[in-house]
């Protein structure tokens, strides 16, 4: 039954650039959107709607910490009681407008049905909201219950409040493959474990880039993270003039320089490598000040070398496996999504599983705050404001969810269907289904295997060019 957060309705809480006014009916609001989606059971609404350091305390003193704690629970109950519905009514919305912060006090009512009967409790409850990026948030939810009929449910009173959790108890955003905890860094997670595929196989050439050095300028820049950038204008790129600058996350600089290359004059290539595993790109990328710092010394570093693009005309992101964190991580602020032109994700779209570990086929679902990103940033490539193009394999990791699943979850959301076809695509791949709308475009191709996964990289002279089409 937990299948049904996966299928569940997928509008996200306000849309991008939507800005809630900072008074207390707009709080009201967006309490009234809090209990539309419960009753349309919207997993994906209901998580986007709370800050990341959430925590709340149930009319039976559960408590649930963080916005995938939050996702958990509704997942949960959603999948225990298929008709359950909450209805929180504001009584009383303060403002302390100068922080940007509300007190929300009112009237709750529940109802569900158990094996031997219905529930109906009621209670009050108190909220705290704080608008961050224009959009109210819910910091944290008390409720306190005051009347229970119907049921054994209501005749056994709960346990004291449980001890606070210690640090490797704590439910956090962390616990996603590549998601990092709010609050202060942390050392980069070690790569999300993983059951790969045993299989050998020879049905497809995979054909790799040769090495050599790509003719034009190649440059090194370091100071800004962990491990330097390299650089790479093609020859022929005209000094001064504007350049189309490509961002490329994870993998060896050989296969993104050659793309470039073969796309000519006009274009500037930055390859970021942090290492394995996506949470050291999503972690290092959630300080929403990196990615613009980046831009300004890539900027800077060509502007002081002859010969070189002095400005951007625009700017693309491309990532390959685990770079997909740091894509998810810049695409999630608004503000930094909207200066992208295009994004390219090379086999590389991963979340967890909820419960974590727990596959679908035997009741999992996906990570839908994980997905919101992709979500929101596909619906912009649908309605013609931003190229996005995803590709895929058929790898099944098998403690985290498969680029295969969270590119069904992806068409899903935006409504967009996935046609089979069979054609032979970059260094011999095999594609297999192809979806396309708007400016969105989504590949899948044969292959569970280590090789397939590499095609993805070493194919992306073939994938790049779509990005300017």
């Amino acid at each position: 039954m937990m299948r049904l957060a996966l299928i569940s309705s997928l509008v996200l809480a306000p849309a991008a650039g939507a800005q809630a006014a900072l008074t207390a009916d707009a709080v009201r609001a967006a309490r009234g959107e809090s209990n539309a989606a419960i009753a349309r059971r919207d997993t994906l609404a209901l998580a986007a709607e709370v800050a990341p350091a959430y925590h709340s305390v149930s009319s039976r003193n559960a408590h649930t910490s963080g916005r995938d704690g939050a996702l958990r629970q509704w997942v949960q109950q959603f999948a225990a009681h298929p008709d359950v519905r909450y209805v929180r009514t504001p009584a009383t919305v303060r403002l302390f407008p100068a922080w940007e912060m509300a007190d929300e006090r009112g009237h709750w009512t529940g109802h569900w049905t158990e094996p031997d009967g219905r529930v109906e409790i009621a209670g009050s409850y108190t909220a705290k909201w704080r608008r961050t990026d224009g959009r109210w948030l819910l910091e944290a939810e008390i409720f306190t219950p005051l009347s229970c009929r119907g049921s054994h449910y209501c005749a056994a009173p709960p346990e004291s409040s449980p001890p606070a959790p210690t640090p490797s108890q704590r439910v956090s955003v962390a616990s996603a493959p590549g998601v990092p905890a709010a609050g202060a860094p942390a050392p980069a997670p070690a790569p999300a474990a993983q059951n790969p595929s045993p299989m050998r196989e020879s049905s497809r050439p995979h054909r790799r880039v040769e090495s050599r050095v790509e003719a034009g300028l190649h440059l090194t820049l370091e100071g800004v993270l962990a491990r330097p950038v390299e650089l790479f204008v093609p020859e022929g790129t005209r000094a001064g003039a504007p350049a189309r600058l490509i961002v490329h996350f994870m993998g060896s600089a050989g296969p993104p320089m050659r793309a470039v290359s073969e796309l000519g004059p006009g274009y500037a290539l930055a390859v970021v490598y942090l290492g394995a595993g996506g949470g050291i790109y999503e972690r290092a990328f959630a300080d929403t000040l990196l990615f613009p710092r980046l831009l300004d010394a890539i900027r800077d570093r060509l502007a002081g070398t002859a010969g070189a693009p002095t400005t951007f005309s625009a700017v693309y992101l491309s990532a390959f496996s685990a770079g997909y964190g740091a894509v998810r991580a810049i695409v999630s602020n608004d503000a930094l999504s909207a200066r992208l032109a295009g994004v390219l994700l090379l086999d590389g779209m991963h979340v967890s599983y909820v419960p974590e570990r727990m596959v679908l086929f035997d009741g999992g679902a996906l990570d839908t705050v994980g997905m919101a990103p992709f979500v929101r940033l596909a619906r912009r490539a649908v309605n013609g404001d931003v190229r996005f193009i995803v590709t895929h394999s058929e790898i099944f990791p098998g403690t985290f969810a498969s680029t295969t699943e969270t590119a069904d979850y992806l068409l899903q959301a935006v409504g967009v269907a996935r046609l089979p076809m069979l054609q032979v695509g970059p260094v011999g791949m095999q594609q297999t289904s192809e979806a396309t709308r708007g400016r969105f475009t989504l590949r899948g191709f044969a292959g569970n295997s280590a090789p397939d996964h590499l095609d993805h990289l070493h194919g992306i002279p073939g994938f790049l060019p779509l990005l300017f089409q």
